[in-house]
């Protein structure tokens, strides 16, 4: 992702509380995306719009972008990004009612993040998701055994994060209460309470308190303790005229409304019954116009406002044939923008080749299509840190041509470039997985591996040499032979803390110069034992 874009979702990082702003980012970093093709500015533009896109509830445009966000994450492979992404898509199917699609993306989310999560609180907001979702299926119990397993290590965390502890409080007093257990469920919020007047204004965000007064005031009016689920209720009337409100607890206003009619609490239900139903009025939202039309039913029937409480009750029908009608309305959205981010994928898979194929040949020698002298440091500086980490030799094998100078002075160098071919091609004959062949210099040959033993190396660097002998390369101006040969040197070498590239360069330098030394065309291997024991050099004659 360029400079641009990583400085626009640092500053979007900072906007929790202002999505609108946050949202123009997500914008902004989509259109840079598109324009330049950085596909990882598009997945952090999408990830940002479906997160802003959640606090706004706009249910729409949240499974949309955490969609798309979750498939850029799998293909550019940012694991950390992608237990993200996948958690915001879970949101987006609990929105949507979808709880088994939820709960099967949070699952997926969960495990990824317990390989690449570090920090157990993370992995411990997606356990309450799928806890939340295991509720919302019916499974009470199941749901309470997690939230209570998270609360249990809640303290142990280096940082606490006081709002996910509230909100995982009133979940847990929640949980109870619909349990039928509100004895259970005041304990907890009475232990929120505390907490919350212990805290710090700037560590919340001030829905917590509106959560846990919520929840207060439902437990004391299952207790059947009137005034004071009267008395919490309003603490949550003023909360809310405050301006106070998240789209979440909606669902609790709808209970408490309920309750209130219940008890002949009239004046109170139509507070929360006309702020939802203004709610739904703004957000066009059809489930939240079915919830306030709901309560609006049940308030005329109580009243026996047969009239009216059949105008809200056929209204509701006509909302649930709109919330089903929707519901397909979304599958199908679902559908097609699978189809578009295929395409899209598929558009991403091919630059991802072509800027691959461009990168090799880029790093490829055009003579002998070995790799060029500038892929060595990135091989090498892989293989030292691996060495230093798991304890497996780096092999190197160092070849240089014999009388190389002579041979073009004597034959020219068109027949020079062929003989390098040759030499070239005996090297790709033993090359693989483990092992990667650069043209060092003019005639020589550097190869680099990675987890060989002694012998596999030694094999490898004989199979060469005698290959390259096979070629039967004429060469009278030959101080060794009157054939081709080559020299080699071969370490192979398990790295010290102290060790880096230029020692196992050297080392494999020195092995070579030794061979040159011995009269040429043989190969001799650096004595790595005989070197950690003394600190000196010592040489083993392989052929």
């Amino acid at each position: 992702m360029n400079k641009e874009c990583q400085e626009l979702y640092l500053e979007a990082q900072k906007l929790f509380n202002k999505p609108r702003k946050s949202l123009k980012i997500g914008k902004q970093m989509l259109t840079i995306g598109k324009e330049t093709g950085d596909f990882e500015a598009m997945a952090y533009g999408h990830h940002l719009l479906g997160s802003s896109m959640f606090i706004m509830g706009k249910d729409q445009g949240l499974m949309l972008h955490a969609t798309q966000a979750v498939a850029f994450f799998r293909q550019i492979e940012d694991k950390i990004m992608l237990v993200r992404a996948l958690n915001l898509q879970g949101i987006a199917y609990t929105a949507a009612d979808e709880y088994q699609m939820a709960l099967s993306t949070y699952m997926e989310a969960y495990e990824l993040a317990k390989q690449v999560e570090k920090s157990k609180y993370r992995r411990d907001i997606i356990l309450a998701n799928i806890a939340a979702t295991y509720f919302s299926l019916g499974d009470k119990r199941r749901a309470l055994h997690i939230m209570e397993k998270i609360y249990t290590r809640m303290y142990r965390y280096v940082k606490m994060d006081a709002s996910f502890l509230l909100n995982n409080l009133y979940n847990m007093a929640d949980i109870h209460c619909e349990l039928g257990e509100p004895e259970k469920a005041l304990e907890y919020c009475k232990e929120g309470a505390e907490f919350w007047a212990s805290c710090d204004e700037k560590m919340l965000r001030g829905t917590e308190d509106l959560a846990l007064n919520l929840v207060t005031t439902k437990v004391y009016y299952r207790l059947g303790d009137v005034e004071q689920g009267n008395i919490w209720s309003d603490k949550v009337t003023e909360l809310i005229r405050t301006g106070l409100d998240n789209f979440e607890l909606h669902r609790d206003y709808e209970s408490i409304v309920m309750m209130q009619l219940d008890v002949g609490e009239y004046d109170r239900a139509d507070f929360y019954a006309d702020f939802l139903w203004d709610s739904a009025q703004k957000s066009k939202n059809t489930l939240d116009i079915l919830r306030a039309t709901r309560m609006q039913a049940r308030y005329f029937d109580l009243q026996d406002n047969t009239r009216m409480a059949l105008y809200y009750y056929r209204m509701m029908d006509r909302m649930n044939e709109t919330r089903n009608a929707e519901a397909i309305a979304s599958q199908l959205r679902i559908a097609k923008n699978n189809e578009i981010l295929v395409k899209k994928m598929k558009m991403f898979q091919r630059t991802v080749r072509e800027k691959e194929e461009l990168e090799i040949l880029a790093s490829r020698d055009a003579l002998t299509g070995l790799l060029n002298r500038n892929a060595l440091p990135k091989y090498l500086d892989m293989y030292v840190e691996q060495s230093k980490k798991e304890g497996k030799p780096v092999g190197c094998i160092f070849i240089d041509v014999d009388c190389f100078k002579e041979y073009n002075d004597t034959y020219g160098h068109i027949q020079g470039d062929e003989c390098l071919k040759n030499i070239a091609d005996a090297c790709k004959s033993v090359k693989g997985d483990k092992m990667h062949f650069i043209r060092y210099g003019g005639d020589e040959v550097f190869g680099i591996g990675y987890g060989l033993t002694n012998e596999e190396i030694c094999d490898k660097a004989m199979a060469i040499a005698n290959a390259v002998r096979a070629y039967d390369m004429k060469h009278e101006a030959s101080e060794v032979s009157d054939r081709v040969s080559v020299s080699v040197g071969i370490l192979n070498f398990v790295l010290e803390e102290d060790s880096n590239m230029l020692d196992v360069v050297n080392f494999s330098d020195r092995a070579l110069y030794h061979s040159k030394e011995c009269g040429r065309n043989c190969v001799h291997m650096f004595d790595e034992n005989f070197y950690k024991e003394t600190k000196d050099m010592n040489f083993i004659k392989v052929q």
